[in-house]
């Protein structure tokens, strides 16, 4: 902060445009789209990669936990092929379901699109 009280870098009344933040560690004025700041390398908190699936990996996990068996979680993401083989299989007796279980736990699985569910919630 400066003597002004505003963050060191901006103007009294600085109004910031639609696209715009700060950054928290050096209070630039730096893009909403930054994942990190261009002036001191702080990382932006809430920073998603633009390969983020938008479906939730909470709502996956917990698909896969009470109806995996049946793939509901495989069709939720849009993976429908897997999902429906999953389903005649019962999810190959229950160790595919594992597997699939174990993958969205570590954050290694994907949507129909190839993007991976990185976000607990939305």
């Amino acid at each position: 902060m400066s003597d002004t009280g505003f963050p060191v870098g901006t103007k009294q009344g600085q109004v910031l445009g639609a696209n715009e933040q700060f950054c928290p560690g050096c209070a630039r004025v730096i893009s909403i789209q930054a994942r990190a700041c261009p002036g001191c390398g702080a990382p932006i908190r809430g920073a998603v990669p633009a390969n983020a699936s938008d479906k939730s990996r909470l709502a996956a996990l917990l698909l896969c936990f009470f109806l995996g068996v049946f793939g509901i979680h495989r069709f939720y993401v849009g993976k429908v092929g897997t999902g429906i083989l999953q389903l005649f299989t019962l999810g190959l007796l229950g160790i595919w379901t594992l597997i699939d279980f174990v993958i969205i736990i570590v954050g290694a699985f994907s949507d129909s699109q190839g993007r991976k569910l990185i976000i607990w919630t939305d």
